[in-house]
């Protein structure tokens, strides 16, 4: 499919993105908002994540922000209205979740499920693409292929894959429609440069 034809698609559909004010989701957030889509942006600026909404200046003007948890804008305004959720909430800090991981539970698992929840107890056609982590393989080697068996290599990582087999459940039983995302090294526009968890890339510049 090329660019044309993506932004054809996704022109006038309504978009739900739980830590879109974060920076892989505030990227999200202005493709599709430039692709003439209804963005919803859900971000409670948690402190142990990398939301700013400095991340949104340039597409603020054409999208809705809800400064909430995830959590608690699902069970106030639902979710029927919307055609994809982008469920980008996350911890990015690999370390963190050694010494606190009820917070990486928290963040990274617990959120997730509630989403996931919800979709299913209203039995909606809504396709949900999460975002998880490379580091749910293990080390491995760099010539890595998406049916490669999981070993996580981390608390984040436990967090993520336990939060995919919840999306693989919901599926068989009430056939949730999600994609799952096993991102590796991402780094660019936005993305946090200062205190811990910046990424790999980070790290070394």
């Amino acid at each position: 499919m090329d660019l044309s034809s993506v932004e054809s698609f996704y022109r006038n559909k309504a978009i739900l993105i739980p830590g879109g004010a974060g920076f892989i989701g505030s990227r999200l957030a202005k493709r599709l908002s430039d692709f003439g889509a209804t963005v919803t942006v859900v971000d409670p600026l948690d402190p142990y994540c990398g939301g700013n909404l400095f991340n949104l200046h340039s597409c603020r003007a054409h999208i809705h922000v809800v400064h909430e948890k995830i959590e608690t804008f699902i069970q106030k305004d639902g979710l029927k209205e919307f055609s994809f959720i982008f469920n980008c909430v996350g911890l990015s800090d690999h370390n963190l979740g050694f010494t606190h991981p009820d917070i990486d539970y928290r963040i990274n698992c617990q959120s997730g499920i509630a989403l996931v929840q919800k979709l299913a107890e209203g039995r909606l056609p809504i396709r949900i693409l999460t975002i998880g982590s490379r580091s749910q393989y293990g080390r491995g080697s760099l010539n890595m292929v998406e049916s490669d068996s999981q070993q996580p290599l981390d608390i984040q990582a436990v967090h993520k894959t336990i939060l995919e087999h919840y999306h693989d459940v919901y599926n068989k039983f009430f056939g949730l429609d999600f994609l799952y995302f096993r991102l590796t090294n991402t780094y660019g526009p936005g993305q946090r440069m200062r205190g811990s968890g910046i990424g790999f890339v980070g790290e070394m510049i």
